[in-house]
């Protein structure tokens, strides 16, 4: 059962975080709502919103509701052990194929936002208590969203790769054991997965160390770098950010 949290997102019965729901009708709606459960006790600061999406922009959210959202926080995706560096392509090519597809299409009505949002966290909570190896409750609600996407990508010729990303998608929904969680499922010894984990973070550390120029800042700055002195340390100098 915990094991199918690693990629179908969090329980909120069995995850971290509070059991308080951000309103994401509007920009007002979602400050407004985290100030007030500050402010009745329900959150201790408007950090502990632990909500799949956060809007990020101005430290003081009273701030942001003026000056808008600059991005968005995704916190619907947990470390991949299955790679070196917690996450593949697709699922974040997928994200991008699902941002568009919403970004093109009718916005729901912010009266309609609520209700949406209570399905999807009932929904979501099914998902993630079900047995991995086994068809998901959903499966015919996910093919036919999936429909949707195909034609979608169809129609702007977004090309092979997004196509690539739905039948591999449409593969997990029909096979579920060749998800992450179906896969690991076989990975547990005795009702865990430590052994596992810890031969794979051995697998990762030894790639890491055959680096030619393999990185060492956290060891030797106490864990304390900057983010230019980060990106100078991991690629040499040859990235900047935005500012510089």
């Amino acid at each position: 059962m915990a094991v199918n949290l690693l990629i179908w997102g969090q329980s909120r019965q069995y995850g971290f975080g509070t059991k308080f729901s951000g309103d994401y009708s509007s920009i007002d709606s979602y400050v407004e709502t985290i100030l007030a459960a500050v402010e009745s006790g329900e959150l201790l600061a408007p950090s502990e919103f632990h909500g799949p999406v956060r809007f990020k922009g101005a430290a003081d959210l009273k701030t942001m509701a003026k000056e808008g959202v600059e991005y968005i926080e995704l916190r619907v995706l947990d470390l991949d052990p299955t790679s070196q560096i917690g996450i593949r392509t697709g699922p974040l090519r997928f994200i991008c194929l699902l941002a568009g597809y919403f970004i093109m299409n009718t916005a729901l009505a912010p009266k309609e936002v609520p209700g949406v949002m209570k399905r999807a966290d009932e929904m979501n909570e099914t998902v993630a208590l079900e047995d991995p190896t086994k068809p998901s409750t959903f499966t015919t609600t996910a093919k036919a969203f999936i429909r949707h996407l195909r034609i979608f990508v169809n129609e702007l010729q977004a090309g092979p790769e997004c196509l690539e990303i739905i039948d591999d998608l449409e593969y997990k929904v029909d096979h579920p054991k060749t998800t992450l969680s179906g896969q690991l499922v076989e990975r547990m010894k005795d009702g865990s997965l430590v052994d596992y984990a810890l031969h794979q973070a051995r697998k990762h550390q030894d790639g890491a160390m055959l680096a030619l120029r393999p990185f060492r800042g956290f060891e030797e700055n106490g864990g304390r770098l900057s983010a230019d002195e980060l990106a100078s340390q991991l690629f040499g100098g040859t990235w900047k950010t935005e500012e510089a």
